[in-house]
């Protein structure tokens, strides 16, 4: 992380306002809190029913006393992006809810993003024991034995939304060539510690991701680069979903 760049980003923001990840102590303002923690603090105690049954991700509120509770991550990682520009006329608040790492760093990533930061903290450091820690260590270490279990989701983030999981991939690409959801994505878990999705269709356009490139689980895994041209062939150009056009790699 670029610390002398990011002091100076800081020094452009207006006084009293700087932009960093929350520490631990400032959960009260940033980070999750538990439904007997938020009400102790009033702040969202008529919410816990909601909190149990519809797992909440996020929460924003503003200075005016309104509020709104999120149950979809990517609205919720929207709305930051959105009302952070005028959080200091607005009074603007928010309270990642959910335990997810991938919606905690998602959250760090555009805090920092507005800061003109990188984020340098890798997906593996959000949330992770000690255990976890190394059992994603192991899943990129080439010397050992791997487990690989596909999966297709459908209508991911919907209250629609439905998962056919631990497949083979010729069973993955065979239920995401089947299915006629128009939201549709086929990914995989390895050692049921790593995840990552490797093609979606949304709105007749088809993209393959490039993320497992950069991700020390997958980068140099040849089942996973072997799976990748397999799904180039089977889902690509020369066999096209019907009514899909092709979107960037």
């Amino acid at each position: 992380m670029a610390v002398n760049r990011r002091k100076t980003k800081e020094q452009q923001c207006e006084p009293g306002f700087h932009l960093r990840p929350a520490f631990p102590e400032e959960a009260g303002l940033f980070h999750a809190l538990t439904p007997e923690e938020d009400e102790a603090m009033g702040t969202a105690g008529h919410d816990q029913q909601l909190w149990q049954e519809d797992h909440p991700v996020g929460k924003i509120a503003f200075a005016s006393g309104e509020e709104e509770i999120f149950t979809d991550p990517q609205k919720y990682l929207d709305a930051v992006r959105e009302e952070l520009p005028f959080m200091s006329t607005t009074g603007f608040r928010y309270q990642t809810l959910t335990k997810d790492p991938r919606v905690r760093k998602a959250v760090d990533d555009i805090l920092l993003d507005f800061a003109g930061e990188e984020n340098s903290f890798k997906l593996e450091d959000y949330g992770l024991t000690e255990e976890g820690k190394k059992a994603l260590r192991d899943a990129a270490d080439p010397n050992l034995t791997h487990t690989y279990n596909w999966y297709v989701i459908t209508n991911c983030g919907s209250p629609k939304e439905q998962i056919q999981q631990d497949m083979t991939l010729e069973e993955a690409i065979r239920v995401y060539q089947d299915t006629d959801e128009k939201e549709k994505r086929l990914g995989v878990t390895k050692d049921e510690i790593a995840t990552v999705d490797l093609v979606r269709l949304a709105d007749c356009e088809q993209q393959f991701f490039g993320d497992y490139q950069v991700m020390d689980c997958f980068k140099d895994d040849p089942v996973i680069l072997q799976a990748v041209q397999i799904l180039h062939q089977a889902l690509g150009e020369e066999n096209p979903v019907q009514g899909m056009t092709m979107g960037g790699i």
